[in-house]
């Protein structure tokens, strides 16, 4: 035998140990949460009260989040971020328009580029122009704050 079959042979054993004992590790691992798991519906009455009583059930929101709306002739987006909203304003409405139907129609440029008669190339450079000056706007306005 050479030194590189010795190598290639210790090498594989090596790694068939490693496999085996996380083997090893993922069947004590499951069967260890199978014997601390307990289903929702395998609760007793009693159990779920309790359970429920040591929660409050509320929902939190967040009211100082102004919600704004932007209309166009496709789609109404709720904008909840008033920096961002407020860039989007100053945005023309071609570059708006695209940016809310990539961003918030989850729309390809090709789908973009049918519904506003441009070619995908063309939905392609102005989405960038238009997140590049975005970025820009943003960062101006928080200069000014």
């Amino acid at each position: 035998m050479t030194k590189k079959n010795i190598v290639s042979i210790k090498f594989d054993s090596c790694i068939k140990s490693g496999l085996k004992n996380e083997l090893k590790y993922v069947v004590r691992t499951k069967r260890n949460l199978a014997k601390k798991r307990i289903l929702f519906s395998e609760l007793t009455q009693e159990d779920r009260k309790a359970l429920f009583d040591n929660y409050t059930m509320e929902d939190n929101y967040f009211p100082n989040i102004i919600t704004e709306q932007i209309a166009t002739k496709q789609l109404d987006a709720v904008i909840q971020h008033e920096l961002l909203f407020e860039a989007l304003q100053i945005l023309d409405p071609k570059a708006r328009k695209i940016i809310l139907c990539k961003f918030w129609l989850d729309m390809t440029d090709e789908e973009i580029g049918q519904a506003m008669d441009l070619s995908r190339r063309v939905v392609l450079y102005h989405r960038n122009k238009a997140l590049h000056n975005l970025k820009s706007i943003i960062e101006e306005m928080m200069k000014n704050d």
